[in-house]
């Protein structure tokens, strides 16, 4: 494994310092590493060196066996993570454990990026607006509202109602229709987030199931992905100077 840096690797070192130096020695004698255990360095000097003597897969279970020794909460896991945010790798569970594993690609992220930036271009002002309110309250872990902020932002695309938008891409030929029950196309998979949030972000009741992370997160990708789809047929009527609307523009 070679994405982490010595920084980091000193970094990691600090945190996991918490760490008694029974639990240190534990994690050492697991993998064997006898000449680590009698290392006349400090604790952390012990942490730091037994991480960066350890290469490729052990790496990956030296760091993710400290970590679990620490039986870390949230908070501490975010930390560690923002020590690994530029290392390809990240902490994150594994059932009931806690395992370094590889986070998103370059190409991934840079795809998500250009997709951003085409909506904070192109996109109505008020649609902007709900995704960044809808990240910034992911952020803050209120998932209902990143839910109901995401089903404004699709609303906000149109000038009034998105499912009679959709039938207008469908009527001028720019985005296809199943026009049954057995087949999923075009207009079903953009219908799909709006429906979503409006079903998981919408709750009356107190007693009714709240969203949570998983399914706010799912619905952020997918709205997102849904509206960079649906600008680009925008685009493509522009080009074909046809007139759309219900779409803002």
């Amino acid at each position: 494994m070679t994405g982490l840096e010595s920084s980091q690797i000193t970094e990691l070192s600090d945190e996991l310092e918490k760490l008694t130096t029974q639990e240190v020695r534990e994690v050492i004698q697991d993998f064997g590493d006898e000449e680590s255990l009698r290392s006349p360095d400090s604790k952390k000097g012990r942490i730091r060196g037994h991480i960066r003597e350890s290469e490729g897969k052990k790496r990956v279970d030296v760091v993710s066996t400290y970590v679990n020794k620490l039986y870390p909460e949230d908070q501490r896991l975010k930390r560690m993570n923002n020590i690994l945010s530029s290392s390809g790798y990240k902490l994150d569970f594994v059932g009931d454990e806690i395992k370094l594993i590889k986070s998103r690609t370059e190409g991934q992220k840079e795809r998500q990026e250009e997709h951003k930036n085409y909506i904070e271009k192109n996109a109505p002002s008020d649609t902007v607006k709900n995704l960044k309110n809808a990240r910034h309250h992911f952020l803050k872990e209120e998932y209902e509202i990143v839910c109901s902020q995401l089903r404004k932002s699709l609303e906000n695309l149109t000038n009034g109602d998105y499912n009679n938008a959709l039938d207008e891409l469908v009527s001028e030929g720019l985005i296809q229709d199943s026009n049954d029950n057995r087949s999923t196309l075009d207009r079903e998979i953009l219908y799909m987030s709006y429906a979503y949030n409006s079903t998981i972000g919408s709750h009356d009741s107190a007693k009714d199931p709240k969203p949570y992370k998983e399914q706010s997160e799912f619905s952020l990708v997918l709205t997102e992905e849904t509206i960079y789809f649906i600008l680009q047929k925008i685009s493509e009527a522009n080009r074909k100077g046809v007139n759309l609307e219900r779409w803002t523009n």
